[in-house]
């Protein structure tokens, strides 16, 4: 059920949670820090992260939301009417959306817009609702943000050619990656394999558009 997701999210916390213990699987004892944990979804996933966030669970310091139903879930006002904006979230969206379409789009933005607290929006302008898939390996051609040519949202009746599906993941991972760097690893910096990561992607890359045309940036760190 649509409701009973967020719930989900949270439960499997609670589950790793009880994994890590010193009482659970040894496999995972003390190897997850469950007090420092990023929820992130595509789609309908987006929209049960958001709605996630209500709980104000304390372990969770971060989200990442991809192409979110935000005004299809739900009671479709969630961008709106959310009580949580504190935590750190990055939305994610491709400009040529014909899944969630513009008016998702625009409520991805306004949830960024509207966010007290850190808050970035990283727009894939040649991108689709697919793009934050890896749909591509099994349909080179699979439409809607893959392929050498789409439905357009912006141009109603027209194509458009996606950005190379590689080039977008690019986009997505990397700023995905200093997002998590900056706001859920605290210990980036010095832990070891992580300094040349967060060398890299941090806060700083995060306020700066890397891709040119192709990216359309708001950062409120």
């Amino acid at each position: 059920m649509e409701a009973d997701r967020p719930a989900d999210m949270l439960f499997l916390l609670d589950c790793m949670e009880d994994l890590s213990s010193k009482r659970a699987d040894s496999r995972f004892a003390g190897r997850i820090d469950t007090t420092r944990c990023a929820l992130t979804g595509m789609s309908f996933g987006g929209w049960s992260t958001a709605a996630a966030l209500e709980s104000r669970d304390p372990r969770v310091k971060a989200a990442i939301l991809q192409c979110p139903s935000l005004s299809m879930s739900g009671s479709g006002t969630l961008a709106e009417e959310r009580q949580e904006m504190e935590v750190p979230v990055m939305v994610q969206l491709g400009t040529e959306d014909t899944v969630i379409g513009e008016a998702g789009n625009e409520a991805g933005r306004r949830y960024v817009q509207t966010h007290n607290g850190p808050a970035y929006c990283v727009e894939v302008v040649r991108g689709g609702h697919v793009s934050f898939t890896s749909g591509d390996l099994y349909n080179p051609k699979y439409g809607n943000g893959i392929g050498s040519s789409c439905g357009s949202l912006t141009k109603p009746g027209t194509q458009y050619e996606p950005l190379k599906i590689e080039e977008q993941h690019q986009i997505i991972n990397s700023y995905g990656l200093a997002f998590l760097n900056a706001h859920l690893r605290s210990d980036a910096e010095t832990s070891p394999g992580m300094a040349a990561s967060a060398g890299t992607f941090n806060g700083e890359y995060l306020t700066a558009n890397h891709f040119g045309d192709e990216v359309l940036l708001n950062a409120k760190p």
